[in-house]
């Protein structure tokens, strides 16, 4: 019986080939096997190979080749995949397991940081190297609390023995993090980047003609047929190759079962994919199945597609990576023959370089104070959401004012005549969630004593804005999918639908798509939401609205430049509310007289002198490693004077062994109280 060639995990290896990844594994070898070891961070889109890769490093044969003495390397291959609650406990147990698998005699009872260290302390001097494969990393920052803990061990063991870590994740490992202090973590400072993108098509053809020869199959004169089935990219290179090889007999290949067995093991990976894409990604991949081109304004996301894979160039014109990909998405997704349009503000993201900004100077909305190009951007977009009777989604953080862009929206559109009815999710009893949005019939539950009607229906004609919709129960949220997908509502105990005529407006200052990946937001919600959707920048990434924030609370009432200067310093967490919090409680202070600096909160006047102190002792000259042990030795000298004499108390504080600690107070110099 032959052997398939082409399964997932022995596809790219031939011989002594690793067909379109031979750099790629040289250089994660490479740094690997430094001395000491280094750690790698291999970054891709979905479907280009990465888990793939990953395991060939983990494999015996990869690492006796590519290093030196490797019967001292210990690879432990972590699949951190379904793992978004993992603790600390769960996390050493899991390397445990792997240790005593990897390590014959050792045992695995390690149940925390502490015990783990140990048994690699242990391992560093009988002079083994221990290499961590961590797959998908993301799952690891989706758990700030752990998360936190996690990297500060990781550094200390990169630290202190000869270790390296290895992960695979879609994006940066610093744009991966949900917290500032994971993101600022000195941890990622040691990775080197490895991107994976898709194939050359050189790659790709050799990827499927060596294989073939090797096993003396007849599948090199279907290299361009396979192709168009695959594209470049690895994943559904195998899925094709492999579909041709399960159909392939003595009489050659029938190509309609070939394309029958690739599209029924597709099919899920194609949903994957379309789920996976942004809005703007969605309407380029909707306009090319639909046979049309997407318009200039989607430029960033056709840029983008192309740069993964997703989409290629065929006779000089844009074409979808595979002809099976355009046939799923347009028989089965149901795509509409005009995608509709999308508006995004975020100033990360590439689409908010499209948006033409209002000319400069001009305040188009009185309500609405900003004068930089952010908030000019959004102005454009508060008019094109206007003029639209779409949904709109507005993110942005707490205070950034997206309740008035709802009016404002609300006060420009054809709707303007009708009500404008406004509510916070979040403040809404869960069991009252459905009462409220949709009422309820008398009787139907115990204080229900007459017939209510709910929020869509008082809103019906005009627009309804739910502020704080990640609060949302489950429960509520398939039927606000319902409402949102038919018109129509029904009433808590009642039998028959209602039809509403509403325009929805949606706020949050949570990442949906994070919610939505945990499982606490309907994915299918979330696309519906996600038609119009507008970014409002915190204040601190509009320092120069600040002036004329000031002069617009203030309302005339004198102040002193200087106290302008100490706002403008301030990165205001709570945005524009903890602004004009600030400017009333000055005013009450100053109590007719101009405002000065000392009639704002003391916190404004601490941040300077932080950062002054912070100035006092950063040496641009010195070394990146001068100057992380320059930190960590004043660090830890400010703990020893908050705990004293109470080592093991310091110890936990810092999440490390005592023995570590011991050894970071020798080599700083440190002593204790009593010396």
């Amino acid at each position: 019986m032959r052997r398939n060639p082409y399964l997932n995990r022995s596809m790219i290896r031939a011989v002594d080939q690793f067909h379109g990844r031979s750099r790629e594994i040289a250089r994660a070898m490479a740094r690997l096997g430094g001395d000491p070891p280094q750690s790698i961070s291999l970054v891709g889109e979905r479907r280009v190979g990465k888990s793939s890769l990953l395991w060939h490093i983990s494999q015996g044969e990869i690492y006796t080749r590519y290093l030196d003495k490797p019967d001292r390397y210990v690879f432990i291959l972590l699949d951190f995949q379904g793992q978004q609650h993992l603790d600390q406990t769960g996390f050493c147990r899991l390397c445990g397991q792997y240790l005593a698998q990897a390590v014959p005699g050792r045992q695995e009872a390690t149940y925390d940081f502490v015990s783990l260290e140990s048994t690699i302390a242990d391992l560093s001097r009988e002079g083994r190297r221990l290499i961590f494969l961590f797959d998908e990393f993301e799952a690891v920052t989706r758990n700030p609390a752990f998360g936190t803990q996690f990297f500060g061990f990781l550094r200390a063991l990169a630290n202190a023995y000869p270790v390296a870590f290895c992960t695979v994740s879609r994006q940066d490992l610093q744009q991966l993090c949900h917290t500032r202090d994971i993101a600022e973590s000195p941890f990622f400072n040691i990775f080197a980047r490895i991107h994976l993108g898709p194939l050359t098509w050189d790659e790709a053809r050799t990827l499927i003609t060596a294989p073939s020869a090797q096993a003396e199959l007849p599948l090199q004169e279907h290299t361009d047929a396979l192709l168009a089935l695959s594209g470049r990219l690895p994943f559904f290179v195998q899925m094709a190759c492999s579909a041709a090889f399960e159909v392939l007999d003595e009489t050659g290949l029938d190509w309609n079962q070939v394309e029958q067995r690739f599209l029924e093991e597709g099919q899920s990976h194609f949903c994957y994919l379309w789920e996976s894409f942004d809005v703007h990604q969605r309407q380029v991949v909707a306009h090319l199945a639909a046979g049309q081109m997407p318009p200039p304004e989607l430029a960033p996301a056709v840029k983008w597609l192309e740069r993964n894979g997703y989409i290629d160039q065929a006779d000089n014109q844009l074409a979808l990576f595979s002809r099976l990909f355009d046939a799923f998405l347009t028989e089965i997704q149901d795509l509409p023959e005009t995608p509709p349009p999308a508006l995004a503000a975020r100033p990360d993201t590439p689409a908010a370089e499209t948006v033409e900004p209002t000319p400069e100077g001009e305040t188009p909305y009185a309500n609405i104070v900003g004068r930089g190009l952010p908030m000019r951007r959004l102005f454009t977009l508060v008019r094109k959401a206007a003029a639209a009777d779409a949904t709109v989604l507005v993110l942005g953080e707490t205070g950034t004012g997206k309740e008035l862009v709802a009016q404002t929206i609300h006060q420009g559109s054809t709707r303007a005549a009708g009500p404008f009815v406004a509510v916070n999710c979040g403040a809404l009893a869960e069991h009252l969630q459905d009462s409220e949005l949709f009422g309820h019939a008398k009787g139907s539950f115990t204080d229900a004593v007459a017939d209510r009607q709910g929020l869509f229906e008082a809103a019906s004609g005009g627009t309804l804005f739910l502020d704080e919709i990640g609060d949302t129960s489950p429960a509520t949220q398939v039927k606000l999918l319902r409402a949102l997908q038919e018109g129509r509502i029904r009433r808590v105990g009642e039998s028959a639908d209602r039809a509403v005529d509403v325009r929805l407006i949606c706020a949050t200052n949570k990442d949906l798509e994070d919610e939505v990946t945990q499982g606490h937001f309907r994915q299918d919600l979330f696309y519906r939401l996600h038609v119009l959707v507008l970014f409002l920048p915190p204040l601190r990434q509009r320092r120069e609205d600040i002036p004329p924030l000031v002069e617009h609370f203030l309302d005339g009432h004198p102040i002193a430049a200087a106290a302008v200067d100490l706002m403008r310093s301030y990165p205001w967490p709570g945005n524009i509310r903890e602004l004009e919090n600030q400017l009333a409680s000055a005013r009450a202070m100053a109590e007719g007289n101009p405002v000065e600096p000392h009639h704002l909160w003391p916190r404004l006047h601490q941040l300077p002198a932080a950062q002054a102190a912070a100035e006092e002792w950063i040496d641009l000259d010195m070394s990146l490693k001068d100057a992380r042990d320059y930190f960590e030795r004043r660090f830890i000298q400010s703990q020893l004077q908050r705990y004293g004499d109470d080592l093991d108390g310091l110890a936990r504080s810092l999440e490390i062994s005592r023995s570590r600690l011991y050894d970071l107070l020798k080599r700083y110099g440190l002593r204790t109280v009593r010396g």
